[in-house]
């Protein structure tokens, strides 16, 4: 039984001892290539690997090397890395090891500082600021960028022998803009984080995605191209310009599940209440509907009475009816009218009872939304005293922009009627 238990331990550790070793081996490798190329990614999955390896020599020296690995990369937490690895460095090749890791990162500040006080010489009158930094980033061989709300903005500016560090200092007085160092990256921003007219504000989403958001706010910013004309009108082309939804000036970015906006506060507070008004799942709508009954004395088209401005239309019409209803997208919804008359004490010419079938969906573009309406118009006039009863059953479909009104055709007869719709979120 004795000799059956060696058998067993010998031959196990002969198995084990070939797996030991390749472990020792691949780890040896990757720790060789950090000292000599410096860190890749390959480099890294080989350490956290063996971080994990279930022989405790392997892990030790694998995490050791790894927290090496992380003070190159990050630059803001190097010196807090360094300080942990002095104290946890227990051999005297953890420690040659840390004395290196010292000297790696002693020269890179001192680069660093090289380049931010190298002389440059700068001549220029009135040129785009992206084109002045990117100019002294090759110069100095610095990281430097611009914030894309800078872009346009143009300076003049002659500098003679003056360092990297002087000549950005200068263009953020001139220019009122000011720096911060993004883990070696040079950021240039406008004014300060507490000016009034530059604001910071973060915005969670709740139900659609930072890809879709992103996406959404493209469109909301972008000029539209006229295909959105009220009904009505035959050549959209002719339609007035439209202006994009949303202004320009401010920036956007990614952080997590939530966005970050950086611009003026009143154009900041416009992107984030245009987003809040989409991150909303299922989210109801209110449809309103205006009944306009022109004057006996009109006949505007729809094209002339809806470019007429709401003064100019109590001219010539009056609001018979104003319905609304709430529903959600997809769903069908029903509103009933009935007999909306003139003055009561007059004997009618014309009454007019309705109904309105509508359905809204969502669009690609979330400006816009889908709206079909099913719509039945009951008319009675009374012409030699005799009730004569007419009926108009039409079905339409448009696109019309959440929050802002659209005319269309809704009967003619004795009166001349157009109906006005509008979607907004509720």
């Amino acid at each position: 039984m004795k000799k059956l238990i060696v058998t067993m331990f010998l031959l196990s550790l002969t198995l084990s001892l070939p797996f030991v070793f390749a472990q020792e081996n691949e780890l040896e490798a990757a720790i060789s290539r950090l000292w000599l190329a410096g860190p890749d990614e390959k480099i890294e999955q080989t350490l956290k690997t063996h971080s994990e390896s279930s022989d405790p020599a392997v892990s030790a020296r694998a995490r050791f090397h790894l927290t090496c690995l992380q003070a190159i990369n990050d630059r803001e937490n190097a010196a807090q890395l360094l300080t942990q690895l002095v104290r946890d460095a227990q051999s005297a090749e953890e420690k040659e090891t840390v004395e290196k890791l010292s000297r790696v990162l002693q020269e890179r500040a001192a680069k660093k500082k090289d380049g931010m006080q190298k002389k440059i010489s700068l001549d220029f009158t009135d040129i785009e600021l992206g084109q002045v930094v990117k100019l002294i980033a090759k110069q100095s061989g610095e990281n430097i960028v611009v914030h894309n709300s800078l872009n346009g903005i143009k300076i003049s500016l002659r500098l003679m022998d003056a360092t990297v560090a002087q000549s950005i200092e200068t263009i953020c007085t001139i220019a009122d803009l000011r720096q911060e160092n993004k883990n070696g990256v040079y950021v240039l921003l406008p004014g300060n984080a507490t000016d009034e007219n530059y604001v910071k504000r973060f915005y969670k989403l709740t139900a659609i995605s930072p890809t879709r958001a992103l996406k959404m706010l493209e469109a909301g910013a972008a000029i539209p191209d006229g295909s959105n004309a009220p009904a009505g009108f035959a050549d959209a082309k002719k339609a007035p310009a439209a202006m994009p939804e949303l202004p320009s000036g401010v920036s956007v970015s990614v952080k997590g599940n939530e966005l970050l906006f950086e611009g003026p506060p009143e154009a900041v507070r416009q992107y984030i209440s245009f987003i809040e008004n989409l991150d909303l799942k299922d989210r109801a709508h209110k449809l309103s509907f205006r009944v306009w009954r022109l004057n006996d004395d009109c006949r505007h088209n729809l094209k002339t009475f809806t470019a007429l401005d709401e003064q100019e239309r109590a001219k010539v019409a009056r609001i018979i009816s104003a319905p609304a209803l709430i529903t959600l997208p997809g769903k069908l919804a029903t509103i009933e009218v009935d007999n909306f008359t003139g003055e009561k004490k007059e004997q009618p010419k014309e009454s007019i009872d309705f109904s309105i079938a509508s359905k809204f969906i969502d669009t690609e573009k979330p400006e816009l939304l889908r709206l079909t309406l099913d719509i039945s118009v009951f008319g009675t006039s009374i012409i030699n005293s005799k009730q004569i009863k007419t009926t108009r059953k039409y079905n339409t479909s448009l696109q019309i922009t959440r929050n802002t009104w659209a005319m269309l055709p809704f009967y003619e007869g004795e009166a001349l009627l157009y109906l006005e719709v509008q979607a907004s979120s509720h």
